[in-house]
C-alpha cells in the first residue's frame, strides 16, 4: 500500500492442543485438532517509534472467518481492532491512548473462548489469558514519563 500501511491476506492451518493446567474442567474442557482459518488483516502505522512511540497513531484490525476450531461445533467469523493515539505532552512525557475490541459477531459454538486478555501488555494484573471471551471492549491512558 505504502510506507505507513500493509494489507495481508491468507491461509493458516495447524493442530491445536489445550490442556488446562488450573481450574474447573466443566468450564474449560481440554481440546485438540485441527486449526484452520482465513485471514484479512490491516495495518496503518503512523507512530514516531516501532518500539515505544512517544508520537502519532495506530490501527491494527483482522477479519478471520474459521472453518475448523478445536471443539468448535459451526464456522465463524472474527474480527478485532486495536487502536492507540500517543501524544508528546512535554520533552519527557507522553500520553497514551489505547483501545481495542473483538467480537464473534453472535457465534457462541466456537468452541473455546477466542480472546484472550491478560498478561504484560493487557491486563498486566492478570496472568496471560486468564480472562476468556467471545467479545471483549478494552480501553486505557497511560502517561509515559522517561
Amino acid at each position: 500500500m505504502n510506507r505507513f500501511s500493509e494489507l495481508r491476506f491468507g491461509y493458516q492451518t495447524g493442530f491445536l492442543s489445550l490442556t488446562r493446567s488450573i481450574g474447573n474442567p466443566g468450564l474449560l474442557p481440554d481440546v485438540s485438532g485441527r486449526q484452520g482459518f482465513s485471514r484479512l488483516r490491516y495495518v496503518v502505522d503512523h507512530t514516531d517509534d516501532p518500539t515505544l512511540p512517544r508520537q502519532g497513531f495506530l490501527l491494527q484490525s483482522r477479519f478471520e472467518f474459521y472453518d475448523a476450531n478445536p471443539g468448535a461445533t459451526e464456522h465463524f467469523p472474527l474480527a478485532e481492532i486495536r487502536s492507540g493515539v500517543f501524544q508528546r505532552v512535554s520533552r519527557i512525557s507522553s500520553l497514551f491512548l489505547l483501545a481495542s475490541g473483538g467480537s464473534t459477531m453472535g457465534y457462541r459454538g466456537t468452541g473455546l473462548p477466542t480472546f484472550g486478555l491478560g498478561g504484560p501488555q493487557r491486563l498486566a494484573a492478570y496472568g496471560t489469558n486468564e480472562l476468556l471471551a467471545n467479545q471483549y471492549f478494552l480501553s486505557s491512558q497511560v502517561t509515559f514519563i522517561a
